[in-house]
């Protein structure tokens, strides 16, 4: 099953900020996330990260989870071993069952809750957590073997890199599969605390893993067709103006540099690929004379598919105006006199874990307030289709430390933006505003307090502005230590023990271990080889 983040958005019942009962529970939550009396996550093997933020002005609370079972298994559970905390976390909300309800009442209240994103990132896709458990203590194992075991060290000096590979592959028994397939390592000791030692080789178990390619798929054809239906669209009403061969040729041009601007680190000849796809998708048609004869009768229907493009685009180039004539919203005093309160408040909450989470919750301006939402709302339903098929191995477009990320539209009045990241809150901000400024200007344009600049600084300087601190945080164990940066590390060491082949491949294979043999020269290569011919032992 593939990982996927909810959000539940309800308003908190009036006076119970006030309440001390209220807030100790929830204070007792975030002490022991896991093991809690109110709801212990840890007895929730689907989430992989869980938040409670309460956001005091708006009166608003959001529960945040990013889990890898459908929502209605994860309902289930979630009631199950935590009605206690949800009876008391939501007593007073309008709707929530009386603390007599059933279970299946309660339930029923938050399947009903609106529970989706407008706008996600993923930092590792499809992964379960015992997946990315599965694979962290592969790794280990073969670590500690190639550390250990004499024999292997002694092949790390005297033989290939691929060599080494075909013993490890051996002695894991790693059965060998198709492109399509998928298989995963597993072993009933990693259920808890990772082993020490580690689980030996031959111990290594694989099961059969969900592949989840049709959802990608289903995306890109989406995206492929919208952006085909608007490539079509501009040919037919500017095909008195423009040759549709001269058109079609800068619409691939186009997609060529959108596909690089928005994922400058993917190799070249695959964005050439794409955007040559894409052009003889577009110019298909029109190779049909009957085609060709129809442009002048396809006019409206052109116009009509252009008008929410359209639209876009001028919010977009509306956008870039205001960011070049107006001059920054001021930083209000009173939030000046509170940043070293709030670097305080950062560094105590990030105490003692690489882990970090920003929640912020911002009002969309009150003139023509519904536009906006409509607006924001179709603008990160596109940027979606584009990301989610685009940056589906661990960054955003160069930021690397991204677990989840969600944006979406509040009751057509706030914009929520939830994150799990690594690292301390600065370093993540640079990295954040340095490379997508222009994004979160597009984003964030039709909030209240944005301040229509995208100089790093003085956005920084807004985030502390508005965001809010989360009540209760829980990250499942595994991630303990672990980055996306390991996660996806680990993902290609377990890929490529199933499916490498090649010297180049173990060679690449190796060096996520930082044992890689140094390549060896062309007159030592000439030398094993003649050896390997005349069957010549040392």
């Amino acid at each position: 099953m593939a990982e996927q983040v909810i959000r539940w958005v309800t308003p908190v019942a009036p006076g119970r900020l006030q309440d001390p009962h209220f807030k100790r529970v929830l204070a007792e939550m975030d002490t022991e996330p896991g093991g809690n009396a109110y709801v212990p996550f840890a007895r929730l093997p689907m989430v992989h990260f869980a938040s409670l933020t309460v956001f005091d002005r708006e009166l608003l609370l959001v529960f945040e989870s990013n889990i890898d079972e459908p929502l209605p298994e994860y309902v289930r559970r979630l009631v199950a071993v935590g009605r206690r905390g949800l009876d008391l976390i939501y007593h007073g909300t309008p709707n929530y069952p009386p603390p007599g309800a059933g279970n299946a009442e309660v339930e029923r209240f938050f399947r009903e809750l609106k529970a989706g994103t407008n706008l996600y990132h993923i930092g590792h896709p499809d992964r379960t957590v015992q997946e990315i458990k599965g694979d962290v203590e592969l790794r280990r194992s073969i670590a500690h073997a190639l550390e250990t075991e004499p024999e292997l060290q002694k092949m790390l000096r005297e033989r290939s890199p691929a060599a080494i590979v075909r013993e490890i592959r051996r002695r894991t028994k790693s059965p060998p599969i198709w492109f399509w397939q998928r298989r995963r390592p597993w072993n009933r000791a990693w259920e808890g605390a990772s082993p020490d030692p580690p689980t030996p080789l031959d111990a290594i178990g694989w099961e059969r893993d969900t592949w989840s390619w049709p959802k990608w798929f289903g995306r890109f054809v989406t995206l492929v067709g919208i952006a085909w239906l608007i490539a079509i669209s501009l040919v037919v009403l500017l095909n008195p103006l423009i040759s549709p061969r001269v058109l079609i040729l800068l619409e691939t041009v186009a997609v060529f540099v959108l596909i690089r601007g928005g994922s400058s680190y993917a190799p070249i000849a695959r964005s050439i690929v794409l955007a040559l796809f894409f052009a003889g998708l577009v110019g298909m048609p029109f190779l049909f004379k009957v085609v060709v004869d129809l442009l002048p009768r396809l006019w409206g229907l052109a116009a009509g598919i252009l008008v929410v493009p359209g639209l876009m685009l001028l919010t977009l180039l509306y956008m870039l105006w205001q960011l070049m004539v107006s001059d920054p919203r001021p930083v209000p005093p009173d939030v000046m006199r509170r940043v070293p309160q709030l670097l305080e408040e950062e560094d105590l909450y990030e105490k003692n874990s690489h882990y970090n989470h920003v929640a912020g919750l911002s009002e969309l301006k009150s003139r023509f307030r519904r536009l906006r939402a409509i607006r924001s709302r179709l603008g990160m339903e596109l940027l979606n289709l584009f990301y989610r098929t685009e940056f589906v191995k661990g960054r955003l477009v160069t930021i690397p430390s991204i677990h989840f990320a969600q944006w979406s539209i509040v009751n057509n009045r706030y914009l929520l933006f939830v994150t799990n990241y690594d690292g301390p809150a600065d370093s993540y901000l640079d990295d954040f505003f340095n490379a997508l400024a222009f994004g979160v200007a597009f984003i964030w344009q039709d909030t209240e307090i944005f301040p229509t600049s995208i100089e790093p600084r003085r956005l920084k300087l807004w985030v502390r502005e508005g965001q809010t601190l989360a009540s209760v945080r829980y990250r499942a164990p595994v991630y303990d230590g672990l980055t996306v940066t390991a996660i996806n590390n680990n993902l290609y060491i377990r890929k490529r023990l199933l499916r490498g082949r090649g010297e180049a491949s173990a060679r690449r294979w190796l060096r996520r271990f930082a044992t890689t043999p140094e390549k060896p020269g062309l007159v030592a290569q000439l030398t094993k080889w003649t050896k390997e011919l005349v069957d010549v032992r040392d």
